[in-house]
């Protein structure tokens, strides 16, 4: 078990005193006390901690308008309260398809102070793979946005059992046989419930590019070290003004989340990104921090001069993301745009994260992943499972006291090497530390008998003044076995040719890995989260 250091005392006196209100009477103090042996270290314990010492304070702003930290506590006392009349208890889960928004967070909140299991559910997932999530995680309840009532109804039809939550919008008064979100948030019964006898878990589905999404249990953490660990390497600071662009479904927005409203934070919550309206966010509400994936950056940075000078980010000081890859192109682009902001963060599913980068580190050694976070291990391990040097390629593990608990009714099908993960990522690291992932292992290149990582070679690409994006696959090749299949997104007025990308490629590459074909597209096709889909690539 990991010891406290000098260092998470540090950050631990940070987060107490940073936005403290002052002065706080004493009863608040002990209320907020006994709101903390209540709930535990959960977010339910964070929202009825501000209930207490910041009643009124914005907790959260949506598409639905305002909250404060007491009107959260209170309309979460409500929906638990509704759980309980409905039979719900620790031993079921709930299931939430909705879009970021306070019924996300309420329900997440409700689902500690019920003690039931809480699935965040992929918004685009196709009727057959929801069918498939209702039923292996075994649902009790499943809450979702009335803009997805076709897809849950032909999921869910006929389904024993399983009461569903629809949440309107715009006035919109719910499904006819489905409970009404409004009526349980908005019910007259705010006082605490009991708390449950165990304390709830969460499981965050993988994507299920290819099948059903695996539901994967986070296991919490027993102690906060792990919060002080992530706040030594990305300084998140208390009572900040958060917009959360990544989808709450999602590992990313989820994790950054639960550390925001362990903080104290106000989030800032849409239901659509807009890259536009995000800066118009960011201006309107003072935003500290962003929480994005790389694609969202993407069209932040190419939106025109114009719409960036109309609105100010002065306020912005942390830009976290995550989710996919996130090339030196774009950081670059970022961080001159915004200033040194950007934090990257390597991070999976099954284990959280890994490693970060400071803006500091991004400039220094573009394309990184950064080096692990304070508690976590990160190695490179070859296929004897021994470390490799500087330079050197292999299967990257990560260690700490977040890797997932498996997979809920299934094996896991992962590496797992002293104590340490593997979730298929190739990769390696440099003379000063900084590690980078070159390719999943499912797509390294085989190429003439040399084995080519399409990371290094989309990093190449990428850097590329005229290039906004690039993914690169393996095809069938008589001579070589496989060759190098490049998809390149220019951008606008650039002259570039299948030529010229070649002839940049072997000045930065050897000239084995220049690619043989170069396709020019508008766009890559990517996931939810921005991930590129190369399966669908040809």
């Amino acid at each position: 078990m990991e010891i406290p250091t000098p260092s998470h005392l540090r950050v631990f006196i940070k987060i107490l005193t940073e936005g403290m209100p002052r002065p706080v009477h004493p009863k608040s103090v002990l209320g907020a006390l006994g709101s903390f042996k209540r709930w535990g270290a959960s977010i339910a314990g964070a929202y009825a901690l501000g209930a207490k010492l910041r009643p009124t304070d914005v907790a959260l702003v949506d598409d639905w308008g305002m909250l404060s930290f007491e009107d959260i506590h209170k309309r979460t006392n409500a929906i638990a309260h509704n759980f309980h009349d409905l039979g719900v208890s620790s031993e079921d889960c709930m299931g939430v398809i909705c879009k970021n928004g306070r019924a996300f967070v309420e329900l997440s909140v409700a689902s500690d102070k019920v003690g039931c299991g809480r699935v965040p559910i992929n918004t685009t997932l196709a009727a057959a793979q929801l069918k498939a999530v209702v039923k292996d995680q075994s649902l009790k309840v499943l809450a979702y946005d009335t803009e997805f009532a076709p897809l849950v109804h032909e999921a869910t039809d006929g389904i024993q059992g399983l009461v569903r939550i629809a949440v309107a919008q715009n006035g919109d008064k719910g499904i006819k046989g489905d409970l009404h979100y409004s009526t349980i948030a908005e019910d007259s019964r705010r006082e605490d419930p009991d708390p449950p006898s165990h304390p709830s878990k969460t499981v965050i589905l993988t994507s299920g590019t290819t099948g059903p999404p695996k539901g994967a249990l986070r296991s919490k953490p027993g102690t906060i070290l792990q919060l002080l660990n992530f706040l030594q390497a990305i300084p998140r600071r208390s009572s900040s003004v958060c917009h959360i662009a990544a989808p709450l479904y999602h590992l990313h927005g989820h994790a950054q989340f639960e550390i925001g409203t362990a903080i104290g934070a106000s989030l800032i919550l849409t239901s659509r990104f807009d890259p536009a309206k995000t800066l118009e966010l960011v201006d309107r509400h003072k935003v500290n921090e962003l929480i994005a994936v790389p694609i969202m950056l993407r069209r932040i940075v190419d939106l025109p001069k114009e719409m960036h000078d109309k609105y100010g980010t002065e306020s912005l000081e942390i830009v976290i993301c995550a989710g996919s890859a996130l090339d030196s192109g774009l950081s670059k682009s970022f961080i001159d745009r915004f200033g040194p902001v950007l934090y990257n963060l390597y991070g999976a599913t099954e284990l959280a994260w890994g490693t970060s980068a400071s803006p500091d580190d991004l400039i220094k050694a573009p394309g990184t992943i950064g080096k692990p976070l304070p508690g976590t291990r990160v190695e490179v391990l070859d296929a004897n499972h021994d470390p490799v040097g500087p330079e050197e390629k292999g299967t990257i593990f990560v260690g700490n006291d977040l890797l997932f608990s498996g997979y809920t009714n299934q094996e896991s099908d992962r590496q797992v090497v002293r104590e340490m993960l593997s979730v298929g990522d190739l990769g390696h690291y440099d003379c000063n530390g900084y590690f980078y992932v070159d390719a999943r292992e499912d797509d390294m290149i085989v190429s003439g008998g040399e084995n080519i990582y399409p990371g290094e070679v989309e990093l190449a690409l990428t850097s590329h003044p005229e290039i906004s994006e690039a993914a690169v696959i393996g095809v069938a090749d008589d001579e070589w076995g496989q060759s190098l299949k490049a998809f390149v997104v220019s951008r606008s007025k650039s002259s570039l040719n299948e030529k010229d990308v070649r002839a940049y490629v072997k000045k930065e590459l050897a000239g084995y890995k220049a690619p043989r074909s170069v396709i020019f597209v508008d766009s890559l096709p990517r996931n939810s989260i921005g991930k590129v889909i190369k399966s669908e690539l040809i």
